[in-house]
């Protein structure tokens, strides 16, 4: 009798920290993919673009990959309760709008995944900026996990981000 009431005990105080523990897990897909994505925009705003012309090309430095547009949702939806269970095919699509975006910051996802995507381009009082974001609903209540990370071109032509991801109901 003893040990079922230890076991019990254990069992109480050990299940909701594994759950916990499982959806932290779950989260680093979001920031880690939300960083790659920051990461993505500073190496591109700060590699060399060449740019067509008629007599000459032009090398052009210095621009967010903005002339695209902000991408939308990839994939469109976010997950529920589960994984998706492919890549979505945007991130590929080297010939859409939203592909060539994906492909400017170097972004895809090769496995299932629990979030979907987003880069949002705005203009911050006169200076270029960006959101990289992911959403998720881990436990299928319709409440998302958002994690963003941000940034925009200050002084000196240089990206100025955010201390780190923000995070708005990480464990939804």
């Amino acid at each position: 009798m003893t040990v079922v009431a230890v076991m019990g005990i254990l069992s109480a105080v050990a299940i909701p920290a594994f759950i916990s523990y499982i959806q932290k897990a779950k989260t680093a897909e979001a920031t880690s993919n939300v960083q790659k994505i920051y990461s993505g925009i500073v190496t591109y705003y700060a590699s060399e673009h060449v740019k067509r012309g008629m007599a000459a090309d032009t090398i052009v430095t210095r621009r967010l990959p903005n002339e695209y547009g902000t991408s939308d949702w990839c994939p469109l939806a976010p997950p529920t309760a589960k994984k998706y269970p492919a890549p979505d095919i945007t991130f590929y699509n080297s010939v859409s709008t939203q592909g060539k975006i994906w492909k400017a910051v170097d972004f895809a996802i090769a496995d299932h995944h629990y979030y979907h995507y987003r880069i949002e381009f705005e203009d911050w009082g006169g200076s270029d900026a960006f959101i990289g974001e992911a959403e998720g609903d881990l436990d299928g209540d319709t409440a998302l996990s958002r994690f963003e990370r941000t940034g925009f071109v200050g002084p000196n032509d240089i990206i100025v981000g955010s201390a780190g991801i923000y995070q708005l109901n990480p464990l939804d």
